[in-house]
Parts: C-alpha cells; structure tokens; sequence
C-alpha cells in the first residue's frame, strides 16, 4: 500500500528557501531559510533532517525537521549538489566552484574527506554495499 502522506522539499530559489510541500494537497506545510542561490537537497535515511547547500553565502545547512533547530557551516567555493549517503548518513557536496567532492560528518557538518574530480561535479547518485 503506497504511503498516505507523501511530503515533497524543494528549493525556492527567489526566497532562499527550502519548502515542505504535502503532495496530496498541493500546499506548502513549512518553509526553512536556506540563504542566497539554494540549490542541493538531501533528506536523512530517517526523515528526520534536511540538508541544503547555499551557493551565494556558500554555506550547507542542517535543519531538524520535527525540533525546528538549524545548523549552517561555510563551506567554499560554491557548495552545490548533495546527496546523503544511504550507509552511514555522511553527507556528499559537489563544488560548482572546483573539481571536488567533499565528504561531510552528517551531525557536525565537518569535512572529513575530500575527493578531487577531473570536472566540475553535478548530479549525486549512491549505490550502497
């Protein structure tokens, strides 16, 4: 049976928002502050957290969805595309920037590893083992 509440996140680009979006009503539920150009998204395993990068104040965000608390951290140059990784929740950040990848601590945004690409990196897709 397919689920009864299906809540949707996307970036509003001109407000520096991330909006909760309730598919079934087609109406926002909540908005977080995001900064200047959001563009990556990325929603924890539990559906718990919400990460965003801000290309424009060059900042990825931590928002706990169900306590209303955020975390943002500067992260240069240009944080872009992000994903969350599905086997141990670190946080993966392309640089629109520079040809990298950066591996974030997904409770304190730290940068624990850091991947150089042969381009610049865009969309994330992660296979887990």
């Amino acid at each position: 049976m397919p689920p009864t509440k299906i809540i949707i996140y996307i970036n509003d680009v001109a407000a520096g928002e991330a909006v909760a979006l309730k598919l079934s009503e087609g109406a926002v539920t909540s908005r977080y502050e995001i900064g200047e150009a959001p563009h990556g998204l990325g929603l924890s395993a539990d559906g718990k957290v919400l990460f965003a990068t801000s290309q424009g104040d060059e900042r990825v965000t931590r928002i706990e969805l169900y306590q209303n608390a955020s975390k943002s951290v500067q992260l240069a140059p240009a944080p872009y595309h992000l994903a969350v990784s599905p086997v141990d929740g670190r946080i993966l950040v392309t640089s629109r920037g520079e040809a990298r990848l950066w591996v974030l601590d997904p409770v304190s945004l730290a940068i624990v590893d850091e991947v150089l690409l042969d381009g610049i990196g865009h969309q994330i897709s992660i296979e887990g083992q």
